[in-house]
């Protein structure tokens, strides 16, 4: 049995009841280009220029830094570390752009309404996206909360210290005053070269303001693709529990061993769900391998900043960081955690369900449906979102990630103390 095309009139971008409107209407604020239909606008072209071009301007600037500034690791680092980001910041939005045809029929295929095969199965799948639009609410908040938090603490001491380097613009020659003399070498976020002295007043606010802008813009972009990516798991996840709780009622034939219009229904809706498994590996699975190295390797930067930095406000930011990369492990682990869980519950349902039918395994029209469900859900493997295939996302995964990031802090540690 094969479902249709998706209807590409269907319009889920307007659609208020839709699951992923609200991570949809994030990605365009955070400068992404969605497949939406249609010639693409001059102001999306304008806001999309607008949050990248700065944001890749100011990394440039960070590389020249690099190279005119004498060589120190510390400040190997730190363009190593600004170039993780930048790549990943601009590979982000590329991502969306270059998979838009599949993710815009990936999303109309996750919108499609089943087919009105039985009304008791329309009805509970409509209950299905009620419950899925809650959760992928709820799992958005706290992402959105935290990041917001952190950008908030930022923002507010970039406050505090341009606040403090005015009060003491005109006392740094007093000695007496080490609050003031401590002050005089202004800490920057990200260093870049610049075409005159970045600590002059009133340059250094400017250069300050744009340096905090620019953290925005990161904040926005990664917390934006990591709510979206995360929020297409939970949904299908939620599908998948959905065929779960309904496998043992709707694989059942009636009383002759015909099948039910319910047995028909979820056929095709599972069908559909394995199209939106297959098909999000093919478009999600790059963006989870690139999250998942690149963030490790600023992981790595975090610890030496740690545990070897003299600055404590420099070893601060870098804990928080590293409790930021922690919850984005944990939220994609999450996710990709309850695809695996669901798709286990789902087998033992469908199992469970070919079992307590014993007519469908005499002769009848159940009998090769059933049969067809049974190898299709009752395989090796479980349903799992990958990254390029190298890796699933899981606890397990996300537990030794944990693992590995311990013995590498307890070996930089060692390292130190000798």
């Amino acid at each position: 049995m094969q479902f249709g095309k998706p209807n590409h009139r269907t319009n889920m971008w307007n659609t208020k009841s839709a699951e992923l409107s609200f991570n949809l209407r994030g990605l365009s604020a955070a400068g992404f280009i969605l497949p939406k239909q249609g010639r693409l606008s001059s102001k999306r072209i304008v806001w999309l220029l607008a949050v990248q071009i700065p944001y890749i301007l100011i990394h440039i600037l960070a590389a020249i830094d690099f190279f005119v500034q004498p060589f120190n690791l510390r400040k190997l680092l730190v363009t190593l570390f600004l170039t993780n980001n930048g790549f990943q910041t601009v590979v982000r939005p590329l991502h969306i752009f270059i998979y838009r045809h599949r993710l815009r029929d990936f999303l109309q295929t996750i919108n499609k309404v089943p087919d009105s095969l039985s009304e008791q199965f329309n009805s509970a799948e409509r209950k299905m996206r009620e419950h899925s639009k809650k959760r992928i609410f709820r799992f958005n908040f706290i992402l959105y909360s935290y990041n917001v938090s952190a950008y908030a603490v930022i923002f507010i001491l970039a406050v505090v210290r341009c606040v403090k380097i005015a009060y003491c613009d005109d006392k740094t020659r007093l000695t007496e005053l080490e609050f003031c003399t401590h002050l005089s070498t202004p800490l920057y976020i990200y260093d870049f070269w610049w075409f005159s002295d970045p600590l002059v007043l009133p340059t250094f606010y400017y250069l300050y303001a744009f340096n905090i802008s620019m953290i925005g813009v990161y904040y926005s972009i990664f917390c934006a693709s990591d709510s979206f990516n995360c929020s297409v798991f939970v949904a299908l996840a939620e599908r998948c529990k959905f065929l779960a709780q309904t496998a043992p009622k709707a694989l059942l034939p009636d009383r002759r061993g015909q099948i039910t219009p319910f047995f028909t229904a979820w056929i095709k809706y599972h069908q559909q769900y394995q199209e939106l498994v297959l098909s999000g590996n093919k478009i999600f699975g790059p963006v989870v391998f690139v999250t998942h190295v690149f963030a490790a390797l600023n992981a790595m930067v975090y610890t030496f900043f740690v545990i070897n930095d003299s600055e404590d406000t420099i070893r601060s930011l870098s804990m928080a960081n590293l409790l930021g990369l922690a919850i984005q492990f944990y939220m994609y682990a999450y996710a990709g955690q309850q695809i695996i869980n669901k798709s286990e519950e789902l087998s033992r349902a469908t199992l469970t369900a070919s079992q307590v039918a014993s007519g469908a395994y005499s002769d009848g029209p159940a009998r090769s449906a059933l049969c067809v469900v049974m190898a299709r859900c009752c395989g090796s493997k479980n349903d799992e979102i990958s990254g390029l295939g190298y890796f699933n996302i899981s606890m397990r995964f996300y537990a030794r990630i944990m693992s590995v990031s311990a013995t590498y802090i307890l070996f930089t540690q060692q390292l130190n103390s000798k």
